[in-house]
């Protein structure tokens, strides 16, 4: 009987799939050429930071022995959460990826089938849907000041 059929993963097979492609995403980052897209940008600090970012990436799934599958598919979805949060140049972009981090993350408790599991990720849920309001606000003030919800419009005047 073959180990693998076609159509089914081994056991662990996820975690080493992620842990290549989190690899092939450092090596990418490392050789980065500048880019300027509509809401990302990876030139100077978010090369650095990405490479960063997959390295411990890759040594968290491989000291994480006993993590199941689905925590490693839910920590793939917050590793392109955090890709996406350094690369953002928008207020917008930035949102929807701490939210993508942050719903990951209430994932991950959650898969714990105990009581107290289940409490934190109600009071994580609250303390992070409080904080969101007041995520928002502080965009919409930049926005109302600046006419703009990108990085790179602030003046100069409001940088210490």
């Amino acid at each position: 009987m073959p180990l693998v059929t076609l159509g089914t993963i081994p056991e662990g097979g996820v975690r080493w799939a992620l842990m290549l492609v989190a690899t092939a995403c450092a090596g990418l980052s490392a050789y980065a050429y500048p880019t300027e897209l509509w809401l990302i940008t990876s030139a100077g600090f978010t090369a650095y930071a990405k490479l960063w970012v997959s390295l411990f990436y890759v040594l968290v799934l491989f000291l994480a022995k006993d993590a199941g599958d689905k925590s490693c598919t839910i920590s793939g979805f917050a590793l392109i959460a955090v890709f996406l949060l350094v690369s953002s140049k928008d207020w917008f972009l930035f949102f929807m990826c701490l939210e993508l981090l942050t719903l990951s993350s209430y994932c991950v408790i959650a898969l714990s089938p105990t009581r107290r599991s289940l409490e934190s990720v109600l009071k994580y849920f609250s303390a992070g849907a409080v904080s969101t309001c007041f995520l928002l606000l502080g965009a919409t003030l930049a926005y109302m000041a600046c006419g703009s919800a990108s990085f790179d419009v602030f003046p100069d005047e409001y940088y210490p």
